[in-house]
């Protein structure tokens, strides 16, 4: 059959134009294509022959293309997709069908999308995959109200199908408080384009879900609103947290109130700690004793106190008893006389504290040992150092009605009682040891091992020990803080052995250059570490003021 200029002018048309061209059947298999379609896929013509032209898109866009095929068939309308390359992933192309009714076949054009449309659909794909899988519930509806779109966080967070949300209105979750918000909420959008704040949401079962909720209008290009846009964060958690932290509060408060009231010795400051969070430091800063007092008495001394947060679980406590008159009580079957028969000398008392846990917590309880250490030596009168601990431990253990719960808080503790002018010193701890240096030796007078309150037991009598202070005498105090500090270059806790290696190392050294070797080392132990607990250490070099005083030494 001889072949016309015309067919011969359209096979070159066909077959040298850069847009993509391909006759279907009325099945859409592929009966012929020009190079400029199937080498844009990767393949020869041989392969692509009676191959499903539908099947060569991407399947994700496939199944709706399908659905709507005819539908391009009749109105000849175009389509983007991505379509599947042999080798290399997909190509976008913008392609349309027509029916030529003379041959019964279907003639498809093609043209391939530049990189700016490209980068746009994967932006756009980008942009949905964030929102569907973002964690907040996000939720697009119409300028009235009426769900468009609900991403699965909103589903989950709401408890509804996806289905059911669609063409709901976004009040549906307004519970009573919320709905005395929308009049607060509808002004922003008119005036500001959005609005931000808390609000209580409720589910499909009629719970009560706390929602950090934000809102805003969008616009079209001719700023004109068209819709909605509400992201919904889930604060239900950190809400409870809040209202547990808030009891607690209130229950400390009041404990604080009460003890005011019975002996008045707890500061201002004390009563009002759990009004603010944010002023627990400024609180426990006014518990502890003041620098320039602490030097009246140890001129020779340093403290090294580092809370680990904030505020801290341990704490250094002081206190200063005058001399008193010491009466004895006789009796002659008639009357009871009162026989002065000496004086109680002053004394001074010192404890390092560490209790269970630090932080805010750590800080209740501090606030509480402290309170309690005041009492019994001040309005009580108890100043023998184990029965000072003894007294402690009961009132903790009634305090936070251990006898009847789970509670295990509680403290560690080292005290000293400092006579001097009968040139003795005191001591009794528990779990915490007192290190001291005297008469070129190096000792560690061990504690009692058990903590004040915490979980009933059978009680161990708090030991007691008695120092000879007249000649020269440095001792420390200390939490476990320095000791349980992880090393940056080693990942490991500095530990009590070198601890206590280093204190016997530099106890004869001016206890200024001591402190100094405490900050140095431990800097450069840490390094970047984060720090591990509250860190406290006392040191004092004693002066003796009397001479060849021999108390009975333990």
């Amino acid at each position: 059959m001889e072949t016309t200029d015309e067919q011969i002018n359209f096979e070159n048309f066909f077959n040298q134009n850069t847009n993509g061209f391909c006759i279907l059947n009325l099945q859409g298999l592929i009966l012929h294509s020009n190079p400029a379609f199937y080498q844009k896929l990767g393949f020869e013509l041989e392969e692509i022959k009676h191959q499903s032209f539908l099947q060569l898109i991407h399947p994700q866009e496939a199944t709706l293309i399908k659905k709507r095929f005819v539908q391009f068939i009749q109105n000849g309308q175009s389509s983007k997709n991505r379509f599947q390359h042999k080798e290399n992933g997909t190509i976008h192309l913008e392609w349309n069908v027509s029916l030529q009714k003379e041959d019964q076949k279907l003639f498809v054009t093609t043209r391939q999308l530049d990189d700016k449309y490209q980068d746009l659909e994967e932006r756009s794909r980008i942009y949905v995959n964030i929102i569907e899988n973002n964690w907040d519930a996000i939720i697009f509806s119409d300028i009235g109200g009426k769900i468009l779109f609900a991403n699965d966080s909103a589903t989950k967070m709401y408890c509804y199908d996806r289905n059911e949300l669609i063409g709901k209105n976004i009040e549906t979750f307004n519970t009573h408080e919320a709905s005395e918000k929308a009049k607060e909420i509808v002004s922003s959008l008119k005036k500001f384009g959005g609005w931000s704040g808390e609000v209580i949401h409720r589910r499909k079962d009629q719970s009560s879900i706390y929602v950090h909720l934000t809102i805003s209008m969008l616009f079209n290009n001719a700023s004109h609103p068209i819709g909605l846009v509400s992201n919904s964060k889930d604060i239900t958690e950190i809400k409870e947290v809040e209202q547990q932290l808030i009891i607690a509060k209130n229950k400390t408060e009041e404990a604080n109130r009460k003890l005011s009231e019975e002996k008045d010795k707890v500061q201002k400051t004390h009563q009002n700690m759990q009004s603010s969070i944010s002023y627990a430091k400024y609180i426990q800063d006014a518990m502890l004793p003041k620098e320039s007092e602490l030097k009246h008495h140890f001129p020779d001394s340093f403290i090294l106190f580092r809370p680990r947060d904030i505020v801290s679980g341990d704490f250094y406590w002081f206190a200063f008893t005058e001399a008193k008159p010491v009466y004895t009580e006789y009796s002659d079957f008639e009357q009871k006389t009162k026989v002065l028969t000496g004086f109680d000398n002053e004394k001074v008392l010192l404890a390092a504290v560490d209790c269970t846990g630090h932080g805010v917590p750590g800080a209740f309880m501090s606030v509480m040992a402290n309170a309690y250490l005041n009492e019994i030596v001040t309005a009580e009168g108890i100043t023998e150092p184990h029965l000072i601990l003894n007294r402690l431990h009961k009132r903790i253990r009634v305090a936070l009605n251990q006898e009847s719960t789970d509670n295990k808080d509680g403290m560690d503790i080292s005290l000293v009682v400092i006579d001097r002018e009968a040139n003795k010193m005191c001591y009794a701890g528990a779990k915490n040891p007192l290190y001291l240096y005297q008469n070129d030796h190096f000792k560690v007078l061990p504690s009692t091992p058990r903590s004040i309150g915490g979980p009933a037991m059978t009680p161990i009598p708090f030991e007691y020990h008695i120092i000879n202070i007249s000649q020269p005498t440095t001792f420390y105090l200390f939490s476990d803080g320095y000791q349980d500090q992880f090393g940056e270059a080693t990942e490991r806790k500095f530990l009590k052995k070198h601890f206590r290696e280093m204190i016997q190392e530099i106890c004869t050294l001016p206890i200024q250059e001591q402190q100094a070797i405490f900050e140095a080392r431990l800097a450069k132990w840490q390094g970047e570490e984060s720090q591990t607990d509250d860190i406290l250490v006392i040191g004092v070099h004693l002066t003796p003021l009397i001479e060849n005083s021999n108390p009975s030494e333990v």
